[in-house]
């Protein structure tokens, strides 16, 4: 997620791994969930979600707000949840 903020250029405000959840016993890949909020232009904000979905990991977006922060700028606010596909 840090490479995928440099690229866009914008601000990595909370990046938090989150609790796995159990595995089946013939599961062959682990979900992997993060919660993060980035800080950036629309377009910026854009051009990272894009990459998260587009990324070399599977990513299922379990959660998502995205609000204009503080009020009257350009400057908007992204909070997501995603699960990321790793290896057991």
């Amino acid at each position: 997620f840090r490479n995928m903020a440099n690229r866009t250029r914008i601000q990595l405000r909370d990046l938090q791994q989150l609790s796995s959840p159990s595995l089946e016993a013939d599961a062959l890949y682990r979900r992997v969930p993060f919660s993060l909020r980035v800080n950036g232009t629309y377009a910026q904000v854009l051009a990272f979600l894009h990459l998260v979905e587009t990324g070399p990991r599977l990513a299922n977006l379990t959660g998502f707000s995205m609000l204009r922060s503080p009020p009257n700028t350009a400057e908007v606010s992204l909070e997501i949840e995603v699960e990321l596909i790793g290896k057991k």
